[in-house]
């Protein structure tokens, strides 16, 4: 299936700096992404329990700093559609000072595959390394094989670190980091 950002159903499409206000639309695609993408995988309780209201007020405390916290939002009929975070550089002890982390890349769940995860990731990966970033990483299930198929369309390849996801109460879930060159 094409995965270019130019589908007649979703122009104009913007991607923009997101803001703190956008918060409650940012959520909203995170949490639908989650369900909808983690449904047998993550426990339905955790998944059920997620709360658009709960994440967006959390957001609010983040750094907004698009400098070294950037937040993107892809914004279509007034709507945000898909949403992209990267950190200059990087939460990895283990990686260079000029390592940017992905930190999420999600898009609503109606809207998959029309291109829009590909322009926050072109927009994440071109800001990384315009701030310097030689190398880009991200952290992915193992368990989420259509996002790590995702990734290496996007030249990302697995670096040999994982780790267990101790956030999510009652799962056994592992994260492999994957990387690419800037």
């Amino acid at each position: 299936m094409d995965d270019s950002v130019g589908d007649s159903a979703l122009t104009p499409l913007q991607v923009r700096l997101a803001e703190v206000d956008d918060a409650p639309g940012i959520a909203r695609v995170r949490i639908a992404g989650w369900q909808s993408g983690y449904r047998g995988v993550v426990p339905d309780s955790v998944l059920d329990s997620m709360s658009v209201e709960g994440f967006a007020e959390r957001m609010k405390h983040w750094t907004w700093d698009p400098a070294s916290r950037p937040h993107w939002v892809c914004v279509w009929n007034e709507q945000i559609v898909g949403w992209a975070n990267a950190w200059f550089p990087g939460r990895d002890s283990d990686c260079a000072p000029t390592t940017a982390e992905l930190v999420a890349c999600y898009v609503l769940p109606e809207h998959w595959r029309k291109g829009i995860a590909s322009e926050l990731m072109s927009v994440a990966m071109a800001a990384a390394a315009e701030a310097g970033m030689a190398l880009m990483t991200l952290w992915v299930l193992e368990q989420n094989q259509r996002a790590q198929a995702f990734y290496a369309r996007h030249g990302f390849g697995p670096d040999g670190a994982r780790k267990p996801q101790e956030f999510l109460v009652g799962a056994d879930l592992w994260a492999m980091r994957m990387a690419r060159s800037l």
